[in-house]
């Protein structure tokens, strides 16, 4: 690994050739006759249904139930629909493709089968999915054999170097699951600390192990990374995650998709619904569905960007910007949802774009991807149709760009079709979401002008400038400079690009693609600063540094050539060194080691998003108590729960505000953070208790003036929360 101009171990190989072999090397692809891939998926599908009725007779089939069902849903359906395009790809990128275009496929099984058949059956329930599922498949084999289709399967030749490699990463995973294991069950966090030593090594590996075996790395740091904070608690982890997990509950108990129960959320049935699909097949629990096999699907995505990367840039740009992009807290502090989703998509529609295909077959396939783009995330779609159209116009007016070798990648006429696909999607299944993007403009310019006016008590606090004014501690306060250089290293490697790819002559499509495309979204991450709408600045961080984590190699790579005069050999030790201290602190390790615990994988005293057992059993004792019930089926008055910021995203997997009769109040919103005198809960998370601003959302002293109010009772108390009723008849006549 030198520079990012630096070719891949593949030689002197033709680009195209080059991606086929590249990935762990061949001979040659195999080619599968349609009657032979209905035959594996026939033997497949009755594996399938065999465990399926095995399962009741003994628990310990489920796993073979799990597995095969997973791949059902994923691997299967999206080779024979990959195979309809005739593609020639590298076993990595294939893989890829394959898992992408699944989820499609059994996307639309799911919207088809609602729209047919559900005012009959419930579609979403056992076995009517499953058996809608098998009878699917079986027809696209159908359309493989009786259309003398074949699948071209990449080549894979496996040396007994590259099977070390698996096992040795393998073996990370496998350590993340032992060291969740001990902290939920023990609370011991050694292994935590030698898990994140263990990534730290991975991460140092590319001086010892070829390219070529980058992606096994990549994908296994991801996977690891992921898997240690969702298996550490029994619940999920994050704020919007809660919603997804309420509404695939909601769904997997009346098997039905309920566009009008979900409001703007049922736009988006890859996190809500599908999840219920695949408890379904694979006979496990929603949590486990979210917690595993989401990070498995998740832990595609840095590989995604280091194949998207590698040809344009090189290996250095591919390996550490993918890396740069999974080490942001955002990527993986919470459990996968929306967002990660649909940015595989969005990964896995650029490499489509960018790779070296043509026709208009190719450009469906490329749609494919962005229409699981859509169904994921709109925020993320309309931030990358946005980009993807800048992307477009800045191709058109580059004078240096031979758009002869641009015309089959990102064009308007594409861009187009992708927005109209967006908008029918949206106003078809959720119609006030065209009115809340449609405010996008006006809240924008009105935040805009605000900071003209220099009036800063008005900019939002989920804006980056916002965001630095609440830091507290000095961790922050440096999590704050690193990422300025982080982003300032970007800018320039995106300056040097840019020069070197639209006015000195572009080197290849595919580079000056990515170029032009990362020039809007550096803008965006630039305006998230100052003004935002219905997305944080943390958050379009996190999304842009899908593309922008590459350019922060790139502009190391020019500062170090330029101080250096060095042209074809960098150094990248101290991009490795900015890499694992992001990690380090990210991970919760550095800031438990210095007594400013920030994670609760480290500290069971810290206040965040992961929630515990008792927790959760306490909020479900309120929904009991008071009867609450989702707002589709009852038209009675909402019950009043006073809470701290992080238990009221609780809220929303058990009860919801927006989806049941219930309505929060934010301590931080409450005068000396005591409730108004009206009826209602005082909930109290006995971890946001704490005098320390930094780590509490509420001092002792506060829960105690709660708890000796006149009106209040304390109802329920498990030792982990505590829930006081408030009733104002229980203080008529006093002084408020």
């Amino acid at each position: 690994m030198t520079d990012g101009t630096e070719t891949d171990d593949s030689g002197t190989l033709h680009p195209r050739a080059a991606r086929v072999v590249a990935d762990l090397g061949s001979d040659g692809a195999t080619v599968l006759p349609g009657h032979s891939a209905t035959a594996a998926v026939v033997v497949l599908v009755s594996v399938y249904w065999a465990s399926v009725l095995g399962t009741a007779v003994d628990d310990r089939v489920l796993v073979v139930q799990s597995i095969v069902g997973v791949v059902l849903l994923t691997i299967v359906p999206g080779i024979f629909v990959y195979g309809l395009f005739d593609r020639t790809d590298g076993f990595g990128e294939f893989v890829l493709y394959a898992v992408g275009l699944g989820l499609v496929f059994v996307s639309v099984l799911i919207v088809g089968l609602e729209w047919t058949v559900g005012r009959f059956v419930q579609p979403l329930s056992q076995p009517v999915f499953p058996v809608a599922l098998t009878l699917a498949i079986l027809g696209l084999a159908a359309v493989s054999t009786y259309g003398h289709r074949s699948i071209c399967l990449p080549p894979l030749s496996i040396t007994r170097g590259d099977v070390s490699t698996v096992v040795l990463f393998g073996a990370l995973p496998g350590l993340a699951v032992a060291a969740a294991h001990a902290w939920a069950v023990y609370r011991q966090n050694l292994l935590m600390y030698v898990l994140a030593v263990a990534i730290g090594v991975a991460v140092l590996s590319y001086r010892v192990i070829p390219s070529r075996r980058y992606p096994i790395a990549i994908g296994s740091i991801a996977l690891s990374t992921l898997l240690h904070r969702n298996l550490a608690t029994p619940s999920l982890v994050g704020a919007d995650v809660q919603l997804h997990y309420y509404l695939a509950t909601h769904y997997q108990e009346i098997g039905h998709w309920t566009v009008d129960f979900a409001g703007e959320n049922a736009s988006v049935p890859l996190v809500t619904v599908a999840p219920t699909v695949f408890s379904t097949v694979m006979g496990v629990d929603l949590t486990f569905v979210f917690t595993v096999v989401y990070s498995c699907l998740v832990a595609l995505l840095p590989v995604a960007v280091y194949y998207l990367v590698r040809d344009p840039f090189g290996t250095a740009p591919a390996y550490f910007g993918s890396l740069f992009f999974l080490f942001y807290h955002g990527t993986f502090y919470f459990t996968p949802g929306k967002e990660h989703v649909s940015e595989l998509f969005v990964a896995l529609l650029l490499l489509a774009l960018v790779s070296d295909r043509s026709g208009p077959r190719a450009t469906t396939f490329a749609l494919l991807f962005g229409f699981g783009m859509i169904i994921s995330h709109y925020a993320t779609s309309f931030l990358f149709i946005i980009g993807l159209a800048g992307c477009a116009v800045l191709i058109r007016l580059s004078p240096s760009i031979d758009r002869r070798r641009t015309e089959r990648t990102i064009t308007l006429p594409f861009v187009g079709v992708l927005f109209a696909l967006a908008i029918g999607w949206y106003w078809t299944i959720s119609p006030p979401l065209i009115a809340m993007l449609a405010a996008l403009p006006e809240s924008i310019l009105e935040q805009v002008s605000h900071l003209v006016a220099l009036e800063f008590e008005y900019l939002s606090g989920g804006s980056g400038a916002g965001m630095v004014r609440q830091q507290q501690t000095e961790l922050e306060r440096l999590m704050t400079y690193l990422y300025a250089g982080v982003i300032a290293l970007a800018g320039i490697g995106l300056l040097s690009r840019t020069r070197a790819e639209l006015w000195r002559g572009a080197s290849s499509a595919a580079a000056s693609s990515l170029v032009c495309l990362a020039i809007p979204l550096y803008f965006f991450l630039g305006v998230s600063a100052v003004a935002i709408h219905d997305l944080d600045a943390d958050r379009v961080f996190q999304i842009t540094m899908l593309v922008l984590g590459p350019f922060v190699v790139l502009g190391y790579g020019t500062l170090y050539s330029a101080l250096r005069g060095v042209r074809r050999s960098v150094e990248w030790g101290p991009i490795v060194a900015l890499l694992l201290v992001i990690f380090s602190i990210n991970v919760g390790a550095v800031p438990q080691l210095v007594g400013q615990p920030t994670d609760f994988t480290f500290d069971d005293e810290v206040s965040d998003f992961a929630y515990t057992d008792e927790e959760i059993e306490a909020l479900e004792w309120l929904e009991q108590r008071e009867s609450l019930e989702p707002a589709a089926e009852t038209g009675g008055d909402s019950v009043d729960v006073y809470t701290d910021r992080r238990t009221n995203q609780l809220f929303r997997a058990v009860v919801p505000p927006d989806y049941g009769e219930t309505k929060t109040h934010l301590f931080a919103d409450t005068p000396d953070h005591t409730p108004p005198f009206e009826d209602g809960y005082v909930v109290i998370r006995e971890r946001a208790v704490n005098d320390d601003p930094t780590i509490g959302e509420l001092t002792e002293r506060e829960q105690s003036a709660i708890a000796d109010l006149e009106s209040t009772e304390l109802v329920y108390d498990n030792g982990e929360m505590q829930i006081y009723e408030h009733r104002t008849d229980a203080n008529a006549g006093s002084e408020p």
